[in-house]
């Protein structure tokens, strides 16, 4: 379960290319997301607060 709710949160939203159309959700949400989606030094900090959080916390 853990593994699955770490794919949803901290890379499914961040893949460029994945099967959520926010666009569906809010017009114009797909393009302001990929402002993350695109940003490596964001996906970094993203991947650092994970496992962060798995060290620490689970």
């Amino acid at each position: 379960m853990r593994a699955l709710n770490h794919e949803h949160i901290f890379i499914y939203p961040l893949m460029e290319e994945n099967a959520f159309d926010l666009d569906n959700i809010l017009e114009g949400l797909q393009e302001i997301t990929m402002i993350y989606k695109t940003d490596i030094a964001f996906k970094e900090i993203v991947k650092n607060t994970y496992k962060h959080l798995i060290i620490n916390y689970l």
